[in-house]
C-alpha cells in the first residue's frame, strides 16, 4: 500500500489496492458532470465505471473510446465543443498512454477555448503509469503526423494506480513497461535538471525494476510484485517529467506511432543506441547507472534478457531522417535543447 502526497509535484497521486474503486468521495468533490476517455475495455476503465456508479452525484455526460488511436486536433476541438454543450465541469481517462494523452489535451484544449481549467483524474494501467505524471502528451495534426507536446499545463490533478488492474497477458507488457521506466530514468541521470526528489527516485526505482524483471523472467509474478513494478514505473514518469529533456519520449512515441509497437517495445529498440548518445554525454554517469542494476554495460543488460532486444530493423535510412527532423523542429519551436538532425539519425540508424 502506497500513497504519494503532493509536496514536490503538481499530481495527487492514490496508490494502493482498490484505490479506484474507492475513490468515489473524492471524485465526488471534483465534479458532477464529467468527460470520460477509454481506449478499449480494460480493468482500469471498469473499476472506474464501478466508482462512479457508486458515486452520489457524478454522472457520465459524455464518453469517447479513442479505440487505439491518437486523437487529432479536429476531434479535439469536437470533443471540446460538446463538453461546452454538456456543461462538462471535469475529465476523466482511463486505459492507455493514448487516452492519457487525449484527456490532457481535451483538458488543455477546453481551458484555452473557455479560460476554465477542468479538474483531470487519470486511471491508467499500471504497465504505463508513468505517462499519468508526466507534462508530455501525443496528438497528431490535420495532415495525420505526430505532434508531442510538454507543457506545465497538461499535468493532472489526481492519478489513480492500483497494481490490480494490469488485465491479462500482462508479463510481456511488464516486461517492456520496466525496460521503458529504467530508459527513462538513465535518460534523467544523465540530462536531468530535475530535483533532489527525482535523483533519490532514480537509484530506488533501479531496485524495483531489477525485482521486477527477475520475477518476469523466473515467472514469480504475483500482487507484490505487481505493487512493486508498477511503483517503479510510477517513479520513472515522474523522473521523466522532471527532468527537463523528453527527447526519449519525442523518440519512442514517433517510432510507436509509425510501426504501430508499443512504447515499451520502441524503448527496447532505441535503448542500446540512446545508450551510446548517452555515453557520450557522460560515461561516468551511464557506466554508474547500470552498476547499480548489476551490468558492466548496456551490452550485458541486454545480452542478459536478450529474448526482449530483437536484432532486425524497422526504419529505413530514409524515415530516420524524417523522424529526426521532425523532432528537430518540434524541439525547438517548444524552446527545449536538441540535439542535431545527424545525432538523431544516428540514434535511429540502428533501430
Amino acid at each position: 500500500m502506497g500513497i504519494f502526497m503532493n509536496f514536490f509535484m503538481p499530481v495527487h497521486i492514490l496508490m494502493y489496492s482498490n484505490c479506484i474503486r474507492q475513490a468515489a468521495a473524492d471524485l465526488d468533490r471534483m465534479g458532477t458532470r464529467a468527460l470520460m476517455i477509454t481506449d478499449g475495455a480494460s480493468d482500469a476503465a471498469t473499476a472506474l465505471d464501478q466508482t462512479i456508479a457508486t458515486s452520489g452525484r457524478l454522472q457520465i455526460v459524455s464518453g469517447r473510446d479513442i479505440c487505439g488511436e491518437l486523437l487529432t486536433v479536429e476531434q479535439i476541438e469536437e470533443i471540446c465543443q460538446e463538453m461546452t454543450r454538456s456543461e462538462t465541469d471535469m475529465v476523466l481517462a482511463a486505459g492507455s498512454s493514448r487516452a492519457v494523452s487525449a484527456g490532457k489535451l481535451c483538458r488543455q484544449a477546453f481551458a484555452e477555448r473557455t479560460g476554465q481549467r477542468l479538474p483531470l483524474v487519470l486511471c491508467p494501467i499500471p504497465q504505463e503509469a508513468g505517462s499519468g505524471v508526466t507534462p508530455y502528451a501525443c496528438s497528431r495534426d490535420r495532415a495525420g503526423r505526430l505532434r508531442c507536446q510538454s507543457s506545465a499545463q497538461l499535468y493532472a490533478d489526481l492519478l489513480l494506480l492500483d497494481a490490480q488492474c494490469a488485465g491479462e497477458g500482462a508479463s510481456s507488457l511488464w516486461m517492456y513497461a520496466l525496460v521503458e521506466a529504467m530508459a527513462h530514468l538513465l535518460e534523467a541521470m544523465v540530462l536531468s535538471r530535475g530535483s533532489l526528489l527525482s535523483r533519490g527516485f532514480i537509484y530506488d526505482s533501479l531496485s524495483d525494476i531489477c525485482f521486477g524483471l527477475k520475477s518476469l523472467d523466473e515467472d514469480l509474478v504475483d500482487s507484490l510484485a505487481q505493487e512493486v513494478m508498477g511503483r517503479s514505473i510510477l517513479k520513472a514518469g515522474i523522473v521523466a517529467g522532471q527532468s527537463g529533456s523528453s527527447l526519449l519520449y519525442a523518440l519512442e512515441s514517433r517510432l510507436s506511432q509509425r510501426k504501430g509497437i508499443s512504447s515499451g517495445k520502441a524503448a527496447a529498440r532505441l535503448l542500446s543506441s540512446y545508450t551510446e548518445y548517452l555515453w557520450s554525454r557522460d560515461s561516468h554517469k551511464v557506466q554508474s547507472f547500470f552498476g547499480q542494476m548489476g551490468f558492466r554495460n548496456v551490452a550485458e543488460f541486454t545480452q542478459e534478457f536478450c529474448f526482449l532486444f530483437p536484432e532486425d530493423r524497422i526504419l529505413t535510412e530514409a524515415e530516420a531522417e524524417e523522424i529526426a527532423q521532425e523532432i528537430v523542429e518540434e524541439r525547438r519551436s517548444w524552446g527545449l535543447e536538441t540535439p542535431g538532425t545527424e545525432e538523431i539519425s544516428r540514434i535511429l540508424s540502428t533501430v
